[in-house]
């Protein structure tokens, strides 16, 4: 079971030191999976981070969520993969704008309803 890509951040790491800081506090056991070209002897995020050198062609997604069955993956860079900001600050945003009109109602009724525009924001209802 793997974390789906929306939950995930795609990073393009230029160096072994961005490597690191893209892996951040992730557990040194969690899994690592590559795509089948890819020749990467690492099989846990602690292996990644005792390599001593880092290909720029290559991109990590990094779980958001240490959820068990989590696993780091890596692969072949593409002008897209540089980063994936877009699905977390559309969420931020999501969030923003229910407690804005939660905060600033007038009535039950409208709480209840920014309180329900939220949970259908988490859900993924409402994109």
């Amino acid at each position: 079971m793997s974390v789906s890509e929306d939950a995930q951040m795609k990073y393009k790491p230029k160096s072994v030191a961005a490597l690191q800081i893209a892996l951040g506090g992730l557990p040194d056991r969690m899994r690592v999976q590559a795509d089948p070209d890819i020749r990467v002897s690492a099989k846990t995020v602690g292996e990644l981070r005792k390599v001593k050198a880092w290909p720029e062609n290559l991109a990590v997604a990094v779980p958001q969520e240490r959820l068990p069955g989590s696993a780091v993956m890596v692969s072949k860079a593409s002008v897209a993969t540089r980063f994936a900001l877009a699905h977390s600050r559309r969420r931020a945003r999501h969030r923003f704008i229910a407690r804005y009109f939660g905060a600033h109602s007038r009535t039950e009724r409208a709480a209840l309803q920014a309180a329900d525009i939220a949970r259908r924001m988490r859900g993924g209802e409402l994109q």
